[in-house]
């Protein structure tokens, strides 16, 4: 009976969901998006008999409710009604794209395999003009999902593919978990972005192709992840780059499989209850507001508004043996803002979705890094926002990018259809229906 009050709010997340869709035009509508994710997670999570806090669970609900209702707002969909007659889909080209990808996958590498030489021991922090690099390892991934989007050239995928390998790089040699997994998210959510210009706001995700990538994904992350965990507990971090990949093999071959299996537990099924676990002190004794300098934690630190004690949280014990200061992505609003100021926090950002995936529709391009940003911190489950300049940093590469290509004024060009002089055209709202596609210390950039 305990388990079953948390389906009640779980299966509202769902409800809301397809509201979500119903009334904005595609599950990859951040009002949407988010309530869809989320509503995944808890149901993955409540069967693991992690104790779950119900409340908390509500709390979410009218966290994703608040945020769904400023990304309609925002949206403002049946205006769009208005666009039916605009064709089904754009071209987009992207001239330099590959050579921004390259560059930034060379970038990335030049930082991961002379940090050490920089800063000597992985604790100390590099030189910030040497950081700067760090930044690379964060927008190659982001620029290589826009140019396997955009383009269908046997060498644009096979570079849009090598972005992921910095991620990976920089997550197994250094032992960061995060790295690994912001790769792959923030690949999609490049992908994503150019997807809704392309098709005009109507790209399918709810497919065949995403589940078997979901599911190949939701196994294989938490237990990389988990192997992580475990080589972390080594000595490999006083170790030179080439021994400490050795090492790695031993590690595989000698970790205790139920140690194994626990840490992929607590990986993959545990952030609905860290998330109770912090609000439900939170509602007896409210934090005070910090505002803002948690979730911009990067740039107050930058420009001396904070310290980094400001942002790191004492960790609770997730499993026995387990220990973890991650609350979940809906944590910080709170901690920065208050429990009321939060819903405020939210439906700003829901509005800022919402008129971001509008633009993009629409033909704009200026607001793809708003999407590129809200879509790898909500999958990320504890989200990062702008925790550390080197992500900030990239974020703002991305946006000088497409903004160099908006001022180019590049046409769109309409997709012609197999009958000659024959443009394809749609009846439907410019973002509804669907359109078959292919598919740290202080002043540290950490």
């Amino acid at each position: 009976m305990d388990r079953l009050e948390l389906w009640y709010p779980t299966i509202a997340i769902f409800m809301l969901s397809g509201i979500a869709r119903l009334t904005l035009g595609s599950w990859l509508v951040p009002g949407a998006f988010f309530p869809l994710f989320w509503g995944c997670v808890i149901t993955v999570s409540i069967p693991a008999d992690f104790p779950i806090w119900a409340p908390c669970l509500w709390w979410m609900a009218a966290t994703l409710l608040v945020f769904y209702l400023g990304n309609l707002l925002a949206m403002n969909a049946r205006s769009l009604a208005s666009e039916a007659h605009l064709l089904s889909v754009r071209k987009l080209e992207l001239p330099g794209l590959q050579r921004v990808t390259v560059f930034a996958i060379a970038g990335s590498m030049v930082y991961i395999f002379f940090r050490q030489v920089i800063s000597n021991a992985d604790k100390d922090t590099p030189p910030m003009y040497f950081q700067i690099l760090l930044s690379f390892v964060y927008s190659a991934p982001v620029f290589g999902g826009m140019l396997f989007g955009s383009s269908s050239k046997r060498s644009d995928r096979i570079t849009s593919f090598l972005a992921f390998t910095p991620g990976l790089f920089y997550a197994v040699i250094y032992m960061g978990r995060s790295p690994m997994v912001m790769a792959i998210y923030q690949w999609a959510a490049g992908f994503w972005a150019v997807r809704i210009y392309i098709c005009r706001g109507r790209v399918p995700i709810l497919t065949q192709r995403t589940a078997v990538v979901a599911t190949i994904l939701f196994i294989v992350l938490p237990y990389a992840g988990a192997l992580i965990y475990e080589f972390r507990k080594t000595e490999a971090g006083t170790l030179p780059i080439s021994q400490r990949l050795a090492l790695y093999r031993g590690v595989v071959g000698d970790v205790d499989k139920a140690t194994l299996q626990k840490t992929f537990h607590a990986e993959a099924f545990s952030y609905p209850y860290a998330f109770g676990f912090f609000l439900e002190p939170a509602l007896k004794k409210p934090p005070e507001p910090k505002w803002g300098i948690v979730i911009f934690h990067g740039p107050c630190t930058l420009l001396g508004i904070s310290k980094k004690s400001d942002w790191e949280w004492d960790s609770f014990e997730v499993e026995k043996g387990i220990h973890s200061n991650v609350y979940s992505v809906f944590m910080p609003p709170i901690v920065d803002f208050g429990l009321k100021g939060s819903f405020v926090a939210w439906f700003v950002a829901g509005f800022l979705g919402g008129a971001a995936y509008r633009s993009i529709a629409q033909g704009g391009l200026l607001a793809i890094p708003i999407l590129t940003i809200f879509y790898p911190h909500t999958m990320l489950l504890g989200g990062r926002w702008f925790v550390y300049n080197s992500i900030v940093l990239a974020d703002v590469s991305i946006f000088l990018y497409v903004y160099w290509r908006s001022k180019a004024r590049l046409p769109s060009v309409p997709h012609m259809s197999d009958s000659p002089g024959q443009m394809r055209t749609t009846a439907r709202p410019a973002v509804a229906g669907s359109v078959r596609s292919g598919s740290a210390g202080s002043r540290s950039l950490r």
